[in-house]
């Protein structure tokens, strides 16, 4: 396997396409660049590589240009991108399998408030599902 000395200066098994489709569950291949995840993602203001863009550097290998961007901290999984795709790739989902690689390598995120809102946010989201099991068991298993 080869290695990638660019994401946290030391040795690391190369990601590639293929182990972010792996990773997500999502045929990143299957993208034919219609752009209308980044024609309806409300998001792509303060982002610095907009959504179908981020699928192309996928396709084409570029993997530290994305783990290193803002776009996954800014990406507020709205799941519009998703909604609007016609091949059906969850790019929200993709976004958070970034955000996930980004953190098991050690980039450190370039939108600091991000990290806090998403741990913030799943906290919050494990506290409610916890919360309604109690209310209602059978619909939350």
């Amino acid at each position: 396997m080869a290695v990638n000395k660019t994401l946290t200066g030391g040795l690391q098994p190369t990601v590639n396409r293929q182990t972010i489709e792996k990773l997500s569950g999502e045929q990143i291949s299957t993208c034919y660049q219609c752009e209308k995840c980044s024609n309806g993602c409300p998001m792509t203001f303060a982002m610095d590589i907009v959504p179908h863009r981020v699928i192309h550097s996928i396709q084409l290998g570029m993997i530290d240009e994305v783990i290193n961007s803002d776009t996954i901290w800014v990406c507020s999984s709205c799941e519009t991108c998703t909604t609007r795709c016609p091949n059906k790739i969850d790019i929200a989902h993709v976004m958070d399998t970034l955000r996930q690689l980004s953190t098991q390598r050690g980039v450190k995120a370039s939108q600091k408030q991000a990290l806090f809102y998403i741990k913030s946010f799943l906290t919050t989201l494990k506290s409610w599902a916890e919360c309604m099991s109690c209310l209602w068991p059978s619909r939350f298993p």
